[in-house]
């Protein structure tokens, strides 16, 4: 089993981003990345401190856990960084795997859905993986199995 929802990006960026935010947990990846794993606390917390905050501009269709007000949260992060979003659940080889990439407020990659979805994100964030090797490999996104493993590191 393979499960997270999780915004990436710049790891100075987002360690001074998201500073403010009580129930942020920043976690360093490999190459000057790092992984904010949404917890439901979390995206309880932005649900509060975001609601009634919806740009006219949505990401349609895929995602189950980017509400108005997570997106609208992601939107004002990415005024500084290309910022991703997540969403990944993999059970005895089924599942899905969705993603998004947001700079200065706007979509610049996506909606992702399907195989290659979290890849083509870090791609679109810098990751340049070895060959023969998966960018969700060479960020270390492949550590840690669930969202509770991630935030144990946190």
């Amino acid at each position: 089993m393979y499960s997270l929802c999780a915004l990436l990006g710049d790891s100075a960026y987002l360690k001074s981003g998201l500073a403010e935010v009580p129930g942020a947990r920043v976690i360093d990846l490999q190459g000057g990345l790092a992984m904010v794993p949404l917890s439901e606390t979390l995206l309880r917390e932005i649900q509060q401190e975001w609601r009634g905050s919806q740009g006219s501009t949505r990401v349609e269709g895929v995602f189950e856990f980017l509400t108005p007000p997570v997106e609208s949260c992601v939107r004002a992060l990415s005024k500084g960084s290309a910022i991703a979003y997540m969403e990944t659940e993999y059970f005895g080889g089924e599942g899905y795997e969705r993603s998004a990439v947001f700079r200065d407020a706007h979509v610049i990659l996506g909606p992702l859905d399907g195989a290659g979805a979290i890849n083509g994100a870090l791609r679109a964030l810098g990751v340049a993986a070895q060959p023969g090797q998966q960018e969700f490999d060479a960020v270390g996104l492949g550590r840690h199995r669930s969202l509770e493993e991630w935030l144990s590191e946190a």
